[in-house]
């Protein structure tokens, strides 16, 4: 799960709701709101690569993923994290709303 963190934070438009335990991942995209969260968590699921749940906690809309089993390794990992970081780019595209509060969020942060 640490590596699934250190991953997220690297793309940089993810952010950590809580620091994982026992291979539970809360995290929510950086921008975009509840509404950008729901819409990468559709996307997700419906691919059937992986599969998400989410959480709302103090008004927080957040993203879960559970990373668990005998036989994962760094691949797996790397792996989803690919296929959240894909899907987040493609609801993006499809949003020129999104696409502006991504451009604003990282023009502010440079």
């Amino acid at each position: 799960a640490r590596q699934a963190e250190e991953l997220m934070e690297k793309d940089g438009r993810f952010k950590l709701f809580v620091r994982a335990r026992m291979g539970l991942v809360c995290f929510y995209v950086a921008f975009g709101g509840r509404e950008l969260n729901e819409a990468l968590l559709r996307r997700v699921n419906e691919s059937g690569k992986a599969f998400l749940i989410h959480s709302v906690v103090d008004g927080v809309h957040f993203l879960r993923l559970a990373i668990g089993g005998l036989e994962v390794d760094t691949w797996h990992i790397e792996n989803v994290v690919n296929v959240l970081s894909e899907a987040l780019t493609d609801v993006i595209d499809e949003n020129p709303k999104w696409q502006e509060l991504q451009r604003e969020t990282f023009a502010s942060a440079a």
